[in-house]
């Protein structure tokens, strides 16, 4: 198997080791590393920070919706709204359209928490890419996000 970096083709392990995936999941390993630890600060997993982040200040989204938007399981999204609910920092209410179903809401409590996190982050996110120009970094938001939307568009459905 042949891979190119830098227009370059090359089959050994040092060139693999330049390869998207390989940095992608070293990287990745970094950041959740350290994003776990600042949310273990404020008690949160990773779902949960997640969920919390999808859910709509107003008007409410309805869990599958919300699973979806925050790229968790529909099977976990109860156990993790649940725990969002049972600390304040989600409401839910009645679905107009559908009386079995809730719609999902951040609640104040919530989005101040949020606004905490983001506040003690950011520092945290400069240094995390210091080595990147703010050019460089929006580009690498880019990409990676147009990547991560192609495969959630190509993943099976969970529902």
């Amino acid at each position: 198997m042949s891979i190119t970096v830098g227009g370059e083709a090359s089959s050994g392990f040092s060139e693999y080791r330049r390869s998207a995936g390989f940095l992608l999941a070293r990287l990745g390993a970094l950041a959740e590393k350290q994003w776990n630890r600042h949310l273990k600060a404020y008690e949160l997993t990773q779902s949960e920070f997640a969920v919390l982040a999808a859910l709509p200040a107003r008007k409410g989204l309805r869990q599958s919706d919300v699973a979806a938007r925050a790229g968790i399981d529909p099977r976990n999204a109860v156990a993790v709204i649940g725990a969002l609910q049972k600390r304040g920092l989600a409401a839910s209410q009645p679905d107009p359209e559908d009386g079995r179903a809730k719609m999902l809401r951040i609640s104040r409590l919530g989005s101040q928490l949020l606004n905490r996190l983001h506040e003690r982050l950011a520092p945290e996110r400069e240094k995390f890419f210091a080595g990147l120009s703010p050019g460089e970094y929006s580009t690498l938001c880019s990409l990676l996000e147009k990547v991560y939307r192609e495969r959630q568009a190509q993943a099976p459905s969970r529902r």
